[in-house]
C-alpha cells in the first residue's frame, strides 16, 4: 500500500496522472485509511501531499482520517480558487462542484464540504449542483465562471418570488442526502448535523422534501422558519404540496404493453412525486392485477404493475436492473407496494 501511494505521488508530480493513477485516486473526494492503524507517519505525510497536490490539479477536495496512538484525527479542505480551475472544472461531478465551491467561498460563504459529486453543504446552506452542470458543459472552460458567479448569485439572493407563485411542491430523495454522513463530519463538529430540518418520511430510505418551483430551478425550502416565511405551515403541508403540484404538474404520460409494467414520464422532475398522489396512484390500481407496486429507481423513472401479476413483476425489475441512473439522481431501487392508500416496502412472498 505504501509503496502504490509513493508510486503514485511520484507519477503525480511528473503530471503523470492521468496515466497513472486509478480512478479511485482522481475521482473521490474522500481519502480515507482508517483500515490502516496505526498508519506510519511518512505514509501519513504521503497522503496528504497527495491529497493536496490532487486537489490543487483536478480540483477535488481531500480528507484523510489517520490514527496515532489510537486517537483519529481529521482533516478536511476545499482548494482555494486559485487551485481549482475551470479547465479542471470541466471534468464533472467533484471537479466542477469543488469549482462551486471555490466561487461561492469567494462570495461569503463559510463551512464548505464537499459531501458528494454533485452536493455541498456550508454552516447555513446546501447546494446541489448537477443542473448546473448540465447547462455548463456545453460552454466551455471560458464562460464557466461567469455561468457558475450567476447561479452562485441567483443561490445566495433568490430572486422575490411574488406570493401568487409561490408554489411549494412536493419532491421525492433518499433520506442519505438529508444528512450528513458520519464518517465525513470534521472533527469538533456536531455528528448529528443535518442538511435538512424540514421533511417528511414516505417508504423506506425515501423521504419527502418541499421547494418552491420557480421554472429554471428548485428552491429548497429546508427549515420551519423559511416555511413560515412563505405563509405555510407545518400541519397539513404535505397535503398542501401535493395539490399545488397539481397545479404545475406536465402532462402525464402512461406507456405500456402487454405484459409489461407501466412507465410514467412527467417532464423530468416530478416522476417520483407522482406517488404522492392519490388520484393518479387510484387510477392506476385500477388498471392492475392486485395491489399497486412501484420503483422509483431515479428522481425521473418510475416503474409499475400489479402484485399479482408476475410478467409485469419480472419486467419491472428488468427495466430497474436495466436504468442508467446517474448517481446523483438515484433514488431507491426497492418495491413498493400500495395498501389503504398508504406505501409500505413490498415483499413478494406475500
Amino acid at each position: 500500500m505504501k509503496r502504490k501511494i509513493m508510486g503514485y505521488l511520484g507519477f503525480l508530480e511528473r503530471g503523470q496522472i492521468d496515466d497513472h493513477v486509478p480512478d479511485w485516486w482522481r475521482a473521490e473526494t474522500t481519502i480515507d485509511l482508517a483500515h490502516m492503524d496505526p498508519i506510519p507517519l511518512d505514509l501519513q505525510a504521503t497522503v496528504k501531499a497527495m491529497g493536496v497536490a490532487l486537489g490543487e490539479r483536478h480540483g477535488v477536495g481531500f480528507r484523510t482520517t489517520t490514527f496515532v496512538d489510537g486517537v483519529s484525527s481529521h482533516e478536511h479542505n476545499l482548494p482555494g480558487a486559485t487551485g481549482t480551475t475551470p479547465a479542471a472544472a470541466m471534468r464533472g461531478g467533484s471537479a466542477f462542484t469543488a469549482f462551486v465551491g471555490t466561487r461561492l467561498a469567494a462570495s461569503g460563504v463559510e463551512g464548505l464540504r464537499l459531501v458528494g459529486p454533485w452536493s455541498l453543504i456550508a454552516d447555513s446552506h446546501s447546494f446541489e449542483t448537477e443542473r448546473l452542470w448540465e447547462s455548463c458543459k456545453a460552454k466551455g472552460a471560458v464562460a464557466l465562471a461567469a455561468e457558475v458567479d450567476r447561479w452562485v448569485s441567483s443561490c445566495l439572493e433568490p430572486p422575490d418570488i411574488p406570493e401568487s407563485e409561490r408554489v411549494l411542491v412536493p419532491l421525492l430523495r433518499p433520506q442519505e442526502l438529508m444528512q450528513v454522513p458520519r464518517e465525513r463530519v470534521p472533527a469538533g463538529a456536531d455528528s448529528h448535523e443535518v442538511r435538512w430540518d424540514l421533511f417528511t418520511r414516505f417508504c423506506g430510505p425515501l423521504v419527502v422534501v418541499y421547494a418552491l418551483d420557480a421554472g429554471a430551478r428548485f428552491y429548497y425550502v429546508t427549515s420551519m422558519e423559511r416555511l413560515n416565511e412563505l405563509g405555510y405551515e407545518a400541519q397539513g403541508l404535505l397535503a398542501q404540496a401535493v395539490e399545488n403540484l397539481g397545479k404545475v404538474l406536465p402532462e402525464v404520460r402512461a406507456y405500456s404493453s402487454e405484459g409489461s409494467c407501466i412507465q410514467l414520464c412527467a417532464g423530468g422532475d416530478y416522476e417520483a412525486s407522482l406517488l404522492l398522489m392519490d388520484d393518479v396512484c387510484d387510477g392506476l390500481a385500477e388498471q392492475v392485477a392486485g395491489d399497486l407496486v412501484a420503483c422509483v429507481p431515479a428522481r425521473d423513472l418510475i416503474f409499475l404493475t400489479g402484485s399479482e401479476d408476475p410478467g409485469g413483476l419480472a419486467d419491472l425489475r428488468q427495466r430497474v436492473k436495466d436504468a442508467q441512473v446517474q448517481p446523483a439522481s438515484e433514488l431507491w431501487q426497492g418495491l413498493m407496494v400500495r395498501r389503504d392508500g398508504r406505501w409500505h416496502a413490498f415483499d413478494a412472498r406475500q
